[in-house]
């Protein structure tokens, strides 16, 4: 018999046989409530099997996933009828192997459904035993880890393309200190990662870089923005290298920097080709400039041989025919007159033969360059004895303004042939009865001694000017007496000044006349 007591305290009436099968029914309704109310909201997939492995009950979520509106039409089912065949053959095998043993057994499983569906689940099997402790089949809870096998999944690639990059990553803490660096990074600098951890970049400094950038890159970052640039390292062996890096913020979920990550390229390899590419191309262009200067070299010497040189040869050849075949019935007056032509074709052809010989020997490499102290009126006495016919023919006079102290220290046949061409010019474009005036005296500084050579003659204009001593133009015209004029004697001038330490311009207005001036260092003890 039961008893109870009541709330007064009193003992109650003993309860019947049918009041205990009441209290149980309730506690079973109680249970079924409970565990109805767990199959039906839990989101994990619940399911028991026989020992065939055929479906005996599931709960709504697992349903659900198969696209069943009740459990109950799994009933009877196996897996067989909701995956691929290989999934569901690797399923059975684990619920027989817990049937034979009676173990457990979980697992994470990928799996594929008779849709093509991929799923991944964290399972737990058990055997489902009777009171007496028999296995009637099996139970299990599987929870669907799609999701974060799809974040592991990506993490993982993520970890790998870093572990593999080809450039060089560094994370740091707030205060720079390095967390973590790749085996790119160690491979770049020479450090081990165990060297690396802990200590801050600066380990890498050489010194070349200045203090300005690296406070720029803090004041970047620490604003919260991306910083670009070149740093000239050192590796732990004391090499010097160049690092192309980017460095930029990492922050957490409230926008808080925690970190700082840097990514940089060894490109020391990279900037040596741009180099010597850019030192190749240089070279390319140099040897083209100089195939170009060749070339107009070989133009202007043929353009003088054909033009300049075919001119004064012709007027020679026609003069001396003149003289072979009258000169019986001349009279003195013409004879001395075709004479005098015949001489001033002479001296232009002397002057021209000249300079095709030394610009020649000069091209060549064959002109000697043999600089030593010369009297200056020494060479102007020289250039007058040339050229004394050439002025006399003309009737022009020339007068020499020149102190006999000044030496320079020049090379003797370059300043003659250079004094020569001038004062030749001089005499070519200035009419009969003109003046031609060589002077020279000691510049400013006293290092020099500048020399000009004025005429009186048909001058130029400023475009005729600006071409003067230029290879790649013409600037060739008759004389005054209808001499001819290749040009060539300023570049020749150009060349020996140069080549003797001075320089060398001119001076003109149209109609009255030019000045061609030249310096040539002074001889000092």
């Amino acid at each position: 018999m039961i008893m109870s007591i009541s709330e007064s305290g009193g003992p109650e009436k003993p309860a019947s046989v049918h009041d205990d099968h009441y209290l149980i029914e309730q506690a079973l309704n109680r249970e079924r409530y409970l565990m109805a109310a767990l199959m039906d909201n839990v989101p994990d997939h619940i399911y028991f099997k026989d020992l065939e492995c055929r479906f005996i009950r599931n709960n709504m979520a697992h349903a659900i996933s198969f696209g069943l509106k009740d459990p109950s039409e799994m009933i009877g089912k196996t897996d067989f009828d909701f995956f691929m065949e290989d999934v569901a053959r690797q399923q059975y095998n684990d619920e027989k192997e817990i049937i034979r043993t009676g173990l457990s057994m979980n697992k994470e499983e990928r799996t594929i459904r008779s849709d093509g569906s991929v799923n991944w689940y964290s399972t737990t099997k058990m055997p489902l035993r009777e009171k007496n402790g028999n296995i009637v089949g099996t139970f299990g809870i599987s929870r669907d880890i799609t999701k974060r096998k799809g974040t592991e999944h990506e993490l993982i690639k993520l970890s790998k393309a870093v572990e593999q990059s080809p450039v060089s990553i560094i994370i740091t803490d707030p205060e720079g200190d390095i967390e973590y660096a790749n085996p790119k990074a160690c491979e770049t600098t020479g450090y081990s990662q165990r060297e690396l951890l802990g200590r801050n970049p600066r380990v890498l400094k050489s010194g070349e870089t200045r203090a300005e950038e690296y406070e720029t890159l803090w004041n970047t970052i620490l604003a919260g923005n991306q910083w670009k640039g070149l740093f000239h390292n050192k590796k732990k062996n004391g090499k010097l290298y160049w690092e192309s890096a980017t460095i930029a913020p990492i922050r957490d979920n409230s926008g808080n920097i925690t970190q700082f990550l840097g990514v940089k390229e060894d490109i020391t390899e990279r900037l040596e080709v741009e180099n010597a590419l850019r030192e190749s191309e240089a070279q390319l262009r140099l040897k083209n400039e100089e195939l170009v200067r060749i070339n107009a070299e070989k133009d202007k010497f043929f353009s003088i041989i054909a033009h300049d040189l075919r001119s004064p040869f012709n007027s020679f050849l026609n003069l001396t025919e003149i003289m072979a075949e009258e000169v019986h019935e001349m009279s003195q007056e013409k004879i001395i007159q075709l004479a005098t032509s015949m001489s001033r074709s002479a001296g232009a052809l002397f002057v021209l033969l000249e300079n095709l010989l030394d610009w020649s020997r000069m091209k060549r490499g064959l002109t000697s360059f043999e600089p030593e102290r010369v009297p200056l009126k020494d060479i102007v006495n020289n250039v007058l004895n040339l050229i004394a016919g050439l002025a006399v023919n003309k009737q022009i006079g020339v007068n020499v303004l020149i102190p006999s102290e000044p030496e320079v220290y020049a090379d003797k046949q370059m300043l003659g042939a250079t004094l020569r061409n001038l004062v030749t010019n001089a005499i070519k474009f200035t009419s009969e009865g003109g003046q031609v005036v060589i002077s020279a005296k000691i510049t400013t500084e006293g290092d020099f001694v500048l020399i000009s050579v004025r005429d009186t003659g048909i001058g130029m204009d400023q475009s005729r000017l600006s071409r003067l001593f230029r290879l790649d133009e013409d600037v060739s015209r008759k004389g005054t007496g209808g001499e001819s004029s290749s040009g060539l004697g300023l570049l020749l001038c150009k060349e020996f000044v140069e080549k003797n330490g001075g320089k060398i311009w001119a001076e003109s207005e149209e109609n009255r006349g030019s000045t061609f001036r030249f310096t040539v260092p002074l001889w000092r003890l």
